[in-house]
């Protein structure tokens, strides 16, 4: 009959209208799935570049701090005097408020930048433990052995007592 017939070729219509749909949602699926791949190549890159921008002049101003090697040294031969002087003769206590007592003569006499070299170190670790740490486990590791690699070993010592001292 002529209404079965209509029905019939409405059915059709509606199935192919179905087709176009799911054609056109997994068209739209993959669409999106491409920009978040874009999205997140485009994120890092521009993380790349935050990092080259804001972790090099901050190591800069690091390395042009000037410690004097001498006074370096002559910190921490005067520092282990005293620790192997005192070490078994007093308490833990004492041993430490002893080691604050020369680390203060020192902090606050001989040398200006001591203070700064410290706390430009300070800020250089910190923007690599918040900013490149969460994003970049491999780029944090690189960034700390750059920053390591430019310590001598009276440096590495005085921030052994700094670490201790803070």
């Amino acid at each position: 009959t002529g209404e079965e017939y209509i029905l019939d070729s409405l059915a059709k219509l509606g199935d192919s209208a179905n087709i176009f749909t799911s054609t056109f949602t997994m068209i739209t699926v993959l669409l999106l799935i491409f920009s978040i791949y874009r999205q997140k190549e485009f994120l890092e890159k521009t993380d790349r570049q935050t990092v080259n921008s804001t972790f090099f002049p901050m190591f800069e101003r690091f390395c042009n701090i000037k410690l004097d090697e001498d006074d370096l040294i002559e910190f921490n031969t005067t520092l282990d005097a005293y620790l192997m002087d005192v070490a078994d003769s007093v308490s833990d206590d004492d041993l430490i408020s002893g080691w604050e007592e020369v680390y203060d003569k020192y902090n606050n006499g001989s040398s200006k930048a001591f203070k700064y070299y410290f706390l430009n170190l300070f800020q250089l670790l910190s923007y690599i433990n918040e900013e490149v740490y969460p994003n970049s486990e491999q780029q944090a590791i690189l960034l700390s052995k750059t920053i390591r690699a430019n310590l001598s070993q009276a440096q590495l010592t005085l921030l052994m007592y700094n670490s201790i001292g803070m």
